[in-house]
């Protein structure tokens, strides 16, 4: 009986914490409790701005706390002036989430994870799709993050499992890989993105969603 009591005193205490915590969720993801209207102080009041289309934007007052979506592109014109699903992309984020950053990837390629050739293939965008992309974005008041994927060929397609035997094959991969990712790098940074990731890999399967996208 005792043990019964006890349980049940814990199973009271939790359900008001679950609820604090649910609401706290809401509070951070949103900026305001689900069904109350309050006066938030200005780390989580909203600015509402209107976008290219005249649609109205908002802006979360949290510059530390990067709030964002990633939208993948695949293709040689993927991100550039003539990707309509891209400019369709940001004003739907914009008008739908308070996302102000936005993740784009880059797909780079090895024929196996024991290769020291890094390249680009027909999924990566051109550097000059990149910059376009990039000042879409901008334009649009996002800050960008540019995320370089890496897939494996082979029969051990994860580039996780990327090894080798020697030194000297090591240092051929980081050369290859860094004059892959250079030019992207150096573009991204001149177009005014703001951070560059240069630890994300890509399985198989992910290829193959690439390329049935």
């Amino acid at each position: 009986m005792k043990a019964r009591a006890h349980r049940s005193r814990v199973s009271l205490l939790l359900l008001p914490l679950m609820a604090v915590g649910v609401l706290l969720q809401a509070l951070l993801l949103t900026g305001h409790f689900p069904h109350v209207h309050l006066h938030l102080p200005s780390a989580f009041s909203t600015d509402h701005e209107h976008g290219q289309d005249g649609s109205p934007v908002v802006r979360m007052h949290r510059p530390t706390f990067e709030t964002g979506m990633i939208f993948p592109q695949w293709g040689q014109t993927a991100y550039s002036t003539g990707d309509a699903n891209w400019r369709i992309g940001l004003s739907d984020m914009q008008q739908q989430t308070a996302a102000q950053w936005v993740a784009m990837p880059i797909n780079l390629y090895q024929t196996s994870v024991t290769s020291t050739q890094v390249m680009t293939t027909a999924l990566a965008p051109t550097v000059r799709a990149l910059v376009e992309g990039i000042h879409e974005a901008r334009a649009r008041s996002y800050h960008v993050f540019v995320v370089p994927l890496l897939t494996a060929g082979g029969t051990l397609p994860w580039s996780g499992a990327v090894h080798f035997a020697t030194l000297d094959e090591v240092q051929a991969w980081f050369a290859s890989y860094w004059q892959a990712l250079r030019p992207f790098a150096v573009a991204a940074t001149q177009a005014g993105a703001e951070q560059l990731a240069i630890g994300t890999s890509c399985s198989r399967g992910c290829t193959r969603s690439l390329q049935a996208g």
